[in-house]
């Protein structure tokens, strides 16, 4: 049991360490490039997400389970503050006005691009790297 917890224990502070520098920088980038009051905003919502990890993780977790309730909104969260701030700073795009002015729609379809992206890419992997 002692191992169990530890174990636990170790990912919760991982998990928090590995996610805290795409957090920080790209926090750091919404506030200055887009609104500092937003950059807030949606800080605050992934500290929200970031704090349901450990209950999650002590209450066990299969995979693809519950710890995707914490995890899956935080990665959305830093996708969008940082594409928001480099589309906004590079080429002038507004991400949030052509999500209708929707922080949680254009998060949502950063969310969805990422992982399409994401399986394409793995598909051309295992076609290219497969035998």
């Amino acid at each position: 049991r002692h191992f169990g917890s530890k174990l636990c224990c170790d990912r919760i502070f991982g998990n928090l360490h590995e996610q805290s520098v795409p957090f920080l920088v790209t926090t750091w980038l919404h506030a200055v490039f887009v609104s500092p009051v937003d950059a807030g905003i949606l800080g605050a919502s992934w500290l929200m997400f970031r704090a349901l990890y450990a209950p999650l993780r002590i209450m066990g977790n299969m995979p693809g389970g519950k710890l995707s309730l914490s995890t899956l909104p935080g990665y959305a969260l830093i996708i969008y503050m940082g594409l928001s701030a480099v589309l906004l700073a590079c080429f002038g795009f507004d991400l949030r006005a052509a999500a209708f002015g929707s922080h949680i729609l254009g998060i949502i379809a950063c969310f969805l691009a990422f992982f399409a992206n994401f399986s394409i890419v793995l598909n051309i992997q295992k076609r290219f790297f497969s035998k």
